[in-house]
């Protein structure tokens, strides 16, 4: 499959439907068919096509056609309801009182970019005051297309000069879109807020992505993101090819998906939300999902066939299973038109979309990036650091740090090791959509000490690792109980971090930093953890379950070095395992003394997946050392101990959340890919199986 031409603009037949109210809203073969008059929504598409030409032929040869499009849409407003009218009758007369939401919708998008775009200021100044008074109406929107095409529409009037209210209907809009994923975001396989795909799919991703990017808001983005891969994922052929839902069934959760007929609206959505991904990512797989869906148009589908009629501007209106349907109405014609002029604007290196505001060019809107392997730090501290400070907590604290991590739905679940005034910790949940900031606090710890039920937690639980454990559907907590008799780890487990399930003891004293695998190996379940024996030096051991309760089969995994090396004498397990294809990826914390004490500094290593006693890389540099204030001084200085990430398994960027002094909660993030490759510089180790592996 290779990329299609781009062909120049040709309005040909734009004009042979053009009747004197607007555009005949369908066809018979390429002859308009005048008898079912025209609609609202095609005329509001027709106005952004004019608009989408203009840039290529210049407002005059847009103008007269804008003009009109603009004039049905004054007579398709009704000023006391805020709404827009859509089926027009050919003598004129409308043929209900209210349109849909979806025609509200698309007459808001439409306007938002003519006020912002016309360069005529009296056909700015009708769409301003149309957009202006509709934008009440706009906040009673409960369908998702049109909720997500009135937010696109919101969002190129703010571009446009408007504000106050329509940041607001912005806000407001944004919001029903999150609602309505977050809703269904437990769901992997189906993680969509509708139980049937249907028409024009893609636009819900668009105005996700849309969202977050003005709101600054990057779990929205992620939430877009995610959306438009699984899109990208199920309408794509075995093939290879895009393969849109089809409208003869469309494709219901749990059942059969329609593979015909498919529609232009599918193709031009698509390439519209991959547009508004690989503006914000840069990541090619995006371009690559536009230049498919281009290419359905032109031949690259299920039946070979070409729709568009690049000549004359025209495109069929589906197909079926027998071949093209051969009527060019309105709405095909003109999603063939967006389509291409989107796909003029990504191969031409354009910007997609608005332009970013000073503020970010300048530095100010903070995105995850990394450093380049082969310096020092792999992981780049996010500039709010210290993340969670102990004044956030609901109650009086002396310390929060070493959270455990998880992904939840659309929020980012943190799991803190809070210390109290009396030195005894308990373990707090706090949750963001973002990750980063408005930190959202229970009242309470989800796990607090209960001696009398559970004496080995005495003196406190500490250091938290949270572990998804799809089998069983529920969330493995381990932490460290504090006994009389010292450490030790302790399981619990959670479903919704709001009820928690004590499994109990699992590893003697002294024994902490463990975390378990997320899937079992064979048939057992598998867990890391660092005995500390009263000689010696402390060493990362892997142990085997058959039920999570009862362990065994202790076998040494990683050495702590010996001498001067930055690991040597202690090491520790920081977040859980993570499964890649190259391996399961392990960070870990190394302890070196010094006489004004110890450094705690972070490492990788790799284990093989299949069998993960073996190790098959491990770092001999640190990656993050304690070097920011807020790390080098606290309750213990300069220390920086991981014990939670989470993967944004879009964009590839892993987020490491750690304890910085014992005091506060900090977030470091790396490129997954970068950290692959950093590790496979780095040199193998003397022998692959881990219980008899020695370093020098």
């Amino acid at each position: 499959m290779v990329d299609h031409p781009l062909h120049p603009v040709s309005r040909l037949h734009l004009e042979a439907l053009a009747g004197p109210l607007g555009l005949w809203q369908h066809a018979e073969g390429t002859i308009a068919n005048e008898a079912f008059g025209y609609c609202t929504d095609d005329v509001a598409r027709s106005l952004l096509v004019d608009l989408l030409h203009s840039h290529e032929l210049g407002w005059e040869a847009v103008r007269e056609s804008a003009w009109r499009s603009l004039r049905f849409m004054s007579d398709a407003f009704v000023p006391a309801t805020g709404r827009f009218r859509n089926f027009r009758a050919q003598d004129g007369s409308w043929l209900e009182a209210d349109g849909s939401d979806d025609c509200q919708g698309r007459a808001m998008h439409t306007l938002g970019v003519a006020l912002a775009e016309v360069p005529e200021a009296t056909a700015g100044a009708d769409a301003r005051t149309m957009f202006v008074d509709a934008l009440p109406a706009a906040r009673g929107l409960t369908a998702l297309r049109a909720i997500s095409s009135a937010l696109l529409g919101c969002g190129a009037a703010l571009d446009g000069g408007l504000d106050g209210e329509t940041q607001s209907t912005f806000e407001d809009l944004a919001a029903k879109l999150r609602r309505a994923f977050v809703a269904r975001a437990n769901d992997p396989g189906w993680p969509w807020p509708e139980p049937t795909l249907t028409y024009e799919n893609a636009l819900l991703p668009e105005a996700l992505i849309a969202a977050g990017v003005r709101l600054d808001d990057p779990a929205l983005v992620r939430t877009g993101l995610r959306a438009i891969d699984w899109l990208v994922s199920v309408q794509t052929a075995p093939e290879g090819w895009f393969s849109p839902i089809g409208s003869t069934g469309w494709s219901p959760s749990g059942g059969a998906r329609s593979r015909f007929d498919q529609q232009p609206i599918e193709a031009t959505s698509m390439i519209l939300a991959a547009a508004a991904a690989f503006s914000e990512t840069g990541d090619e797989r995006y371009s690559r999902a536009i230049e498919k869906a281009y290419g359905w148009f032109l031949g690259d589908n299920e039946l070979g066939l070409p729709l568009a009629d690049p000549a004359t501007g025209g495109c069929h209106d589906g197909l079926t299973r027998t071949g093209v349907n051969l009527n060019k109405g309105a709405e095909s014609t003109l999603m063939w038109q967006i389509g291409l002029e989107r796909v003029r604007v990504v191969r031409g290196g354009l910007t997609v979309g608005r332009e970013a505001p000073a503020s970010q060019e300048a530095g100010v809107r903070w995105a995850p990036t990394v450093r380049r392997t082969g310096e020092r730090e792999l992981f780049l501290r996010h500039p709010s650091n210290p993340i969670i400070t102990a004044d956030q907590l609901p109650y009086r604290a002396n310390s929060v740090f070493n959270p455990g991590a998880g992904r939840v739905g659309d929020e980012t679940v943190l799991l803190l090791r809070v210390e109290d005034l009396r030195g005894i910790s308990q373990l707090q949940v706090a949750r963001s959509f973002d990750g980063v900031t408005e930190w959202r606090m229970d009242s309470a710890p989800l796990i607090a000490p209960q001696p009398e039920w559970h004496p080995e937690e005495i003196w406190g639980c500490e250091d938290p690792r949270l572990t998804w454990l799809p089998e069983r559907a529920e969330w493995a907590i381990a932490y460290t109980a504090y006994s009389r008799l010292g450490p030790l780890v302790s399981l619990a487990v959670t479903t919704d971090f709001r009820k928690v399930l004590r499994l109990g003891p699992v590893m003697p004293p002294e024994d902490k930093d463990a975390a378990l695998f997320p899937r079992r190996i064979g048939d057992r379940w598998v867990m890391i953890h660092r005995p500390s024996p009263l000689r010696g030096l402390a060493h990362m051991w892997i142990s085997q379950s058959p039920d999570l309760r009862h362990w065994g089969d202790h076998e040494l995994l990683l050495e702590a070095r010996e001498g001067a090396w930055w690991d040597a004498g202690k090491i520790g397990l920081g977040p859980p395992p993570l499964e890649t294809p190259e391996g399961w990826l392990l960070c870990y914390h190394g302890v070196h003394s010094t006489a004004s004490g110890p450094i705690y500094r972070i490492g990788l290593a790799l284990l093989d997946l299949d069998d993960p006693r073996i190790v098959l890389r491990r770092t001999t540099e640190w990656v993050l050392a304690p070097t920011a204030p807020y790390e080098r001084s606290g309750d213990v200085n300069k220390v920086v101990f991981p014990t939670g990430w989470v993967l944004d398994d879009v964009t590839g960027v892993l987020s490491m959340y750690y304890g910085a002094g014992d005091s506060s909660i900090a977030l470091a993030t790396a490129s997954l890919a970068d950290v692959l490759e950093h590790l496979r510089h780095t040199p193998l180790p003397q022998h692959r199986r881990a219980s008899d592996m020695r370093y020098t």
